[in-house]
């Protein structure tokens, strides 16, 4: 039983760390923002692109993460957060 209980909090655990690449919603949320919104800021540069993976488009979480924090990005430099 209590391996049981383990398991599922480290479960837990996992799903509150965030992923490599996030989707367009999830990237907006990390801004508490509305997809739209932070589609524009994507659109006029003020936010980086995201990445193709296959059929998919993606942000990267931690570039995100760095943007929030006001850390430089490459291709980013005279940009600022």
């Amino acid at each position: 039983m209590a391996v049981v209980i383990e398991h599922k909090a480290q479960r837990m655990k996992l799903k509150k760390h965030l992923p490599m690449f996030v989707t367009l919603t999830t990237a907006a949320a990390l801004f508490e923002m509305s997809p739209k919104e932070f589609e524009r800021l994507v659109n006029i540069g003020a936010l980086p692109r995201p990445y193709k993976i296959a059929d998919y488009e993606r942000w990267d979480a931690d570039e995100l993460q760095s943007v929030v924090r006001g850390e430089p990005l490459t291709g980013f430099e005279d940009v600022t957060w």
